[in-house]
């Protein structure tokens, strides 16, 4: 099973639901933003694990990850896990000046507001680190071995979710257009029915 899957699997129903408590709003609308905003910061990470500066913030926040930490969403949303520490250095450092389209498009993809969206953000990226650091930790992977993981994980995600050809025009490219990701999060709605 991929990390992006693992994820998606650790979220399901209850863990939408237990997002949905903290950020408010409604279910669909909170599974409609997930599903946009888990392989925009898995495929960030991923694109940003091949670069030296990439490494060195995605290093720093596997490094401190706490290992006690639950892998069931719900329960690492609930107990907390997420506020433990400032994530905007990372969101910063892998998604860069894009970062404010790319909630736009997710709040206009779900019917979230940017706060919201922007708060959302911070509760999947440390979860998406604690999956990364367990999983590294489990298949013994680390420097160029663990970001070549990340960088896998990052193009699976795009790739199930969809978002490949958009993140690749957004990211890659000087693209000053909108990031569109309504289609991607329609395609997403299913991951979270379990």
């Amino acid at each position: 099973m991929s990390i992006f899957e693992q994820i998606t699997n650790s979220i399901g129903e209850k863990g939408v639901s237990q997002i949905a408590k903290q950020l408010g709003g409604d279910n669909e609308s909170i599974s409609k933003a997930i599903s946009a905003a888990l392989p925009t910061v898995l495929g960030a990470m991923g694109r940003k694990s091949g670069e030296s500066e990439g490494q060195g913030i995605l290093q720093q926040f596997l490094d401190e990850n706490d290992d006690d930490a639950p892998e069931d969403s719900a329960d690492y949303f609930e107990q907390g896990h997420h506020e433990k520490r400032d994530v905007m250095p990372l969101l910063q450092g892998i998604l860069g000046g894009k970062k404010d389209r790319i909630e736009d498009g997710i709040g206009k993809a779900s019917g979230l507001d940017k706060s919201q969206v922007g708060k959302l953000m911070q509760m999947l990226a440390p979860l998406v680190i604690n999956h990364l650091s367990k999983q590294g930790k489990k298949e013994n992977r680390e420097g160029s071995s663990l970001f070549e993981m990340i960088r896998d994980g990052g193009k699976d995600a795009e790739t199930k979710s969809g978002s490949g050809g958009l993140m690749a025009q957004f990211f890659d490219q000087d693209n000053d257009g909108d990031f569109d990701l309504s289609d991607v999060a329609k395609i997403g709605m299913g991951f979270f029915k379990k």
